[in-house]
């Protein structure tokens, strides 16, 4: 960072935070610079996130944001594995590495702070079946069609029309546990054993700085801002200058609300993943209540 740049933090940094279970690293601040790990969940805002990113480049001098491939199958934990160590060790200062990846455990020599996002699983549902149909501002959908397999619900088809006609992608249970998988991590069991990946993603919750909402995404910036201001001082008021523009190059073109037979349908096979957004939520707001952010107008 340039020595005449000040960041300009919305809330005052912290450090420490009460009541964090021993070895837990969920909500611990951070008051050295180092790498955040952020592990991208389709739908879940990372794009805005990343321009934050992109933004500090110009006003910090920061590190240009590092992008890792699309590795959310169980089958790719080695080739991620080994991208993620290297581009950990490509770093030459602190940065921030994005992308679609799971949870993947480190030596601890190696850590870097993992941070995440997520979105109420229902409605992140409804916009990803749109959005690869439909794109938005920033993606285009003729690419986006090319990722459709031979079997998967045509372009102008809803999201009914998707289940009343059996298409492959409104029927396969990786879809329905995202999140669980994702945070769980590469380990076999957890496209096995949706009740298994729920438990580990749990227990993986305690290695992040933070798993924020989608939903409360000014106060999950706020809570990045004072665990760890060295990377993430000035995120709030980059987020509110960019905002109008992010949330419409963002925003899905076409989405239609699914009837009440699919919505019923969809929330029985999002249990799990609802499960987890909960558990996330509570424990978010308990953290923000431990920061005392929404303790003051701006903070």
């Amino acid at each position: 960072m340039s020595s005449h740049t000040v960041r300009h933090t919305i809330c005052s940094p912290v450090d420490t935070v009460p009541g964090i279970p021993e070895g837990s690293l969920y909500g611990r601040p951070v008051p050295e610079a180092k790498t955040i790990m952020f592990n991208s969940v389709p739908k879940c805002g990372s794009r805005t996130l990343v321009w934050v990113f992109w933004d500090f480049v110009r006003q910090f001098a920061t590190p240009d944001p590092v992008y890792i491939e699309y590795m959310l199958s169980i089958r790719e934990y080695e080739k991620s594995i080994s991208k993620i160590r290297e581009q950990l060790a490509e770093q030459t200062r602190p940065g921030f590495i994005h992308g679609h990846y799971r949870y993947a455990e480190l030596p601890e020599n190696e850590r870097p702070v993992f941070a995440s996002m997520i979105r109420e699983p229902l409605s992140r549902y409804i916009s990803w079946y749109y959005f690869m149909r439909h794109g938005d501002a920033d993606m285009n959908k003729t690419q986006l069609l090319k990722n459709l397999g031979p079997h998967a619900a045509r372009p102008n088809e809803t999201l009914d029309e998707c289940f009343h006609n059996n298409r492959a992608d409104c029927k396969e249970p990786f879809y329905y546990e995202l999140n669980v998988r994702l945070f769980c991590g590469y380990d076999p069991q957890c496209d096995k054993n949706p009740q298994y990946a729920l438990n580990k993603a749990k227990e993986n919750l305690e290695k992040y700085m933070v798993i924020g909402l989608m939903e409360e995404y000014e106060d999950t910036l706020k809570v990045m801002e004072k665990l760890m201001p060295s990377m993430c001082g000035g995120a709030v008021k980059t987020y509110r200058d960019m905002l109008g523009q992010s949330a419409q190059n963002s925003k899905t073109t076409f989405k239609k609300k699914p009837s009440k037979e699919i919505e019923t349908y969809l929330k029985e096979k999002l249990k799990y993943d609802i499960e987890f957004y909960e558990y996330v939520k509570d424990r978010f707001h308990k953290l923000k209540d431990q920061l005392g952010i929404g303790s003051t107008p701006e903070c």
